[in-house]
């Protein structure tokens, strides 16, 4: 599997695929990897994410962070999979910006089939993974970070037509 680092994050629906359409910018604008986030998976990830979220979000400015070692962090039990439409989470760190629009270059894009997090208490951040069939693109953000993403992505989806409720998320 390719490993890229995920610099931005450009959330859009796709009409005629009836799914979102994230486009995940690596080191330049113009390097970008593409992936579909369907509804099922939407909906598992965002009932499971918010509990998940909602202690690790605080007030006090996150730490400076330095990736930590393979033993660092704590894994927690849970997972988004498209498959199992389980909850995965784990604990870890990223930083991360976040773009709204759609591109006019198309690139292909892989289905999205694991959402995972992993977080290091020490550092106040998050490794995001995203994980396709052939990439996975990490991230290292706050939980505040991961949070915008989540209410992006239930913003740029028709919610209301997939009957998921816009209070859903509140963190």
């Amino acid at each position: 599997m390719h490993q890229i680092e995920g610099r931005t994050f450009t959330l859009w629906y796709d009409p005629a695929e009836d799914r979102l359409r994230m486009a995940v910018n690596i080191d330049s604008q113009s390097a970008r990897k593409d992936l579909w986030i369907t509804r099922r998976f939407l909906i598992s990830l965002v009932s499971g994410a918010e509990s998940y979220l909602s202690d690790k979000i605080s007030s006090t400015p996150p730490q400076e962070f330095s990736p930590p070692s393979e033993s660092g962090g704590e894994r927690v039990e849970g997972d988004v999979s498209e498959e199992e439409s389980g909850y995965r989470r784990e604990e870890s760190s990223t930083r991360m910006e976040i773009e709204t629009g759609v591109d006019a270059g198309m690139p292909d894009a892989e289905l999205l089939r694991n959402f995972n997090l992993k977080w290091f208490p020490d550092h106040g951040r998050m490794l995001l993974s995203l994980r396709g069939d052939e990439t996975e693109v990490v991230a290292t953000l706050t939980p505040e970070n991961v949070c915008s993403l989540l209410k992006l992505m239930l913003e740029k989806s028709p919610y209301m037509e997939w009957g998921i409720s816009p209070s859903l998320l509140s963190c």
